[in-house]
């Protein structure tokens, strides 16, 4: 028996970021959290530079363990960071790691701007994609 092997496109990649945020996003709904930072352009900024010690961290882990940690926890567990700094409200930034052989291989780092509205940080893109989503 053949077995068709696939090649991974941006596109695909892109749609494999956009239905792990949409997950996610669904799992906290469900859990009754809800985002208390502002949507200001100016928040949303100055929450991704919080949120760039956590990457920093993430990324010297994977640098010494050769795979991304189970929860921001083990950041401070092992010292990679002193503790997790929270957004501009005092949120919780969510944190969602992907097992190996995925074909993402990453994580998801998001924090919520308003009522329906978040930002969240793929390493695969390398950038933040900040935007709203419905109920």
């Amino acid at each position: 028996m053949k077995f068709n092997h696939f090649k991974i496109t941006s596109i695909s990649r892109r749609a494999i970021f956009y239905a792990c945020i949409i997950s996610t996003w669904f799992i906290i709904v469900l859990s009754g959290c809800t985002p208390i930072d502002s949507d200001d352009p100016q928040s949303m900024l100055n929450n991704q530079n919080r949120a760039s010690e956590i990457i920093e961290a993430i990324e010297a882990y994977h640098a010494d363990h050769k795979q991304y940690p189970e929860s921001l926890h083990e950041l401070t567990t092992y010292n990679y960071i002193s503790e997790i700094p929270r957004t501009e409200a005092g949120a919780t930034f969510e944190y969602k790691v992907y097992p190996l052989g995925d074909p993402v291989d990453k994580y998801i780092l998001l924090f919520y701007t308003g009522t329906n509205s978040s930002c969240a940080f793929a390493p695969y893109i390398d950038r933040w994609d900040c935007g709203y989503f419905d109920h």
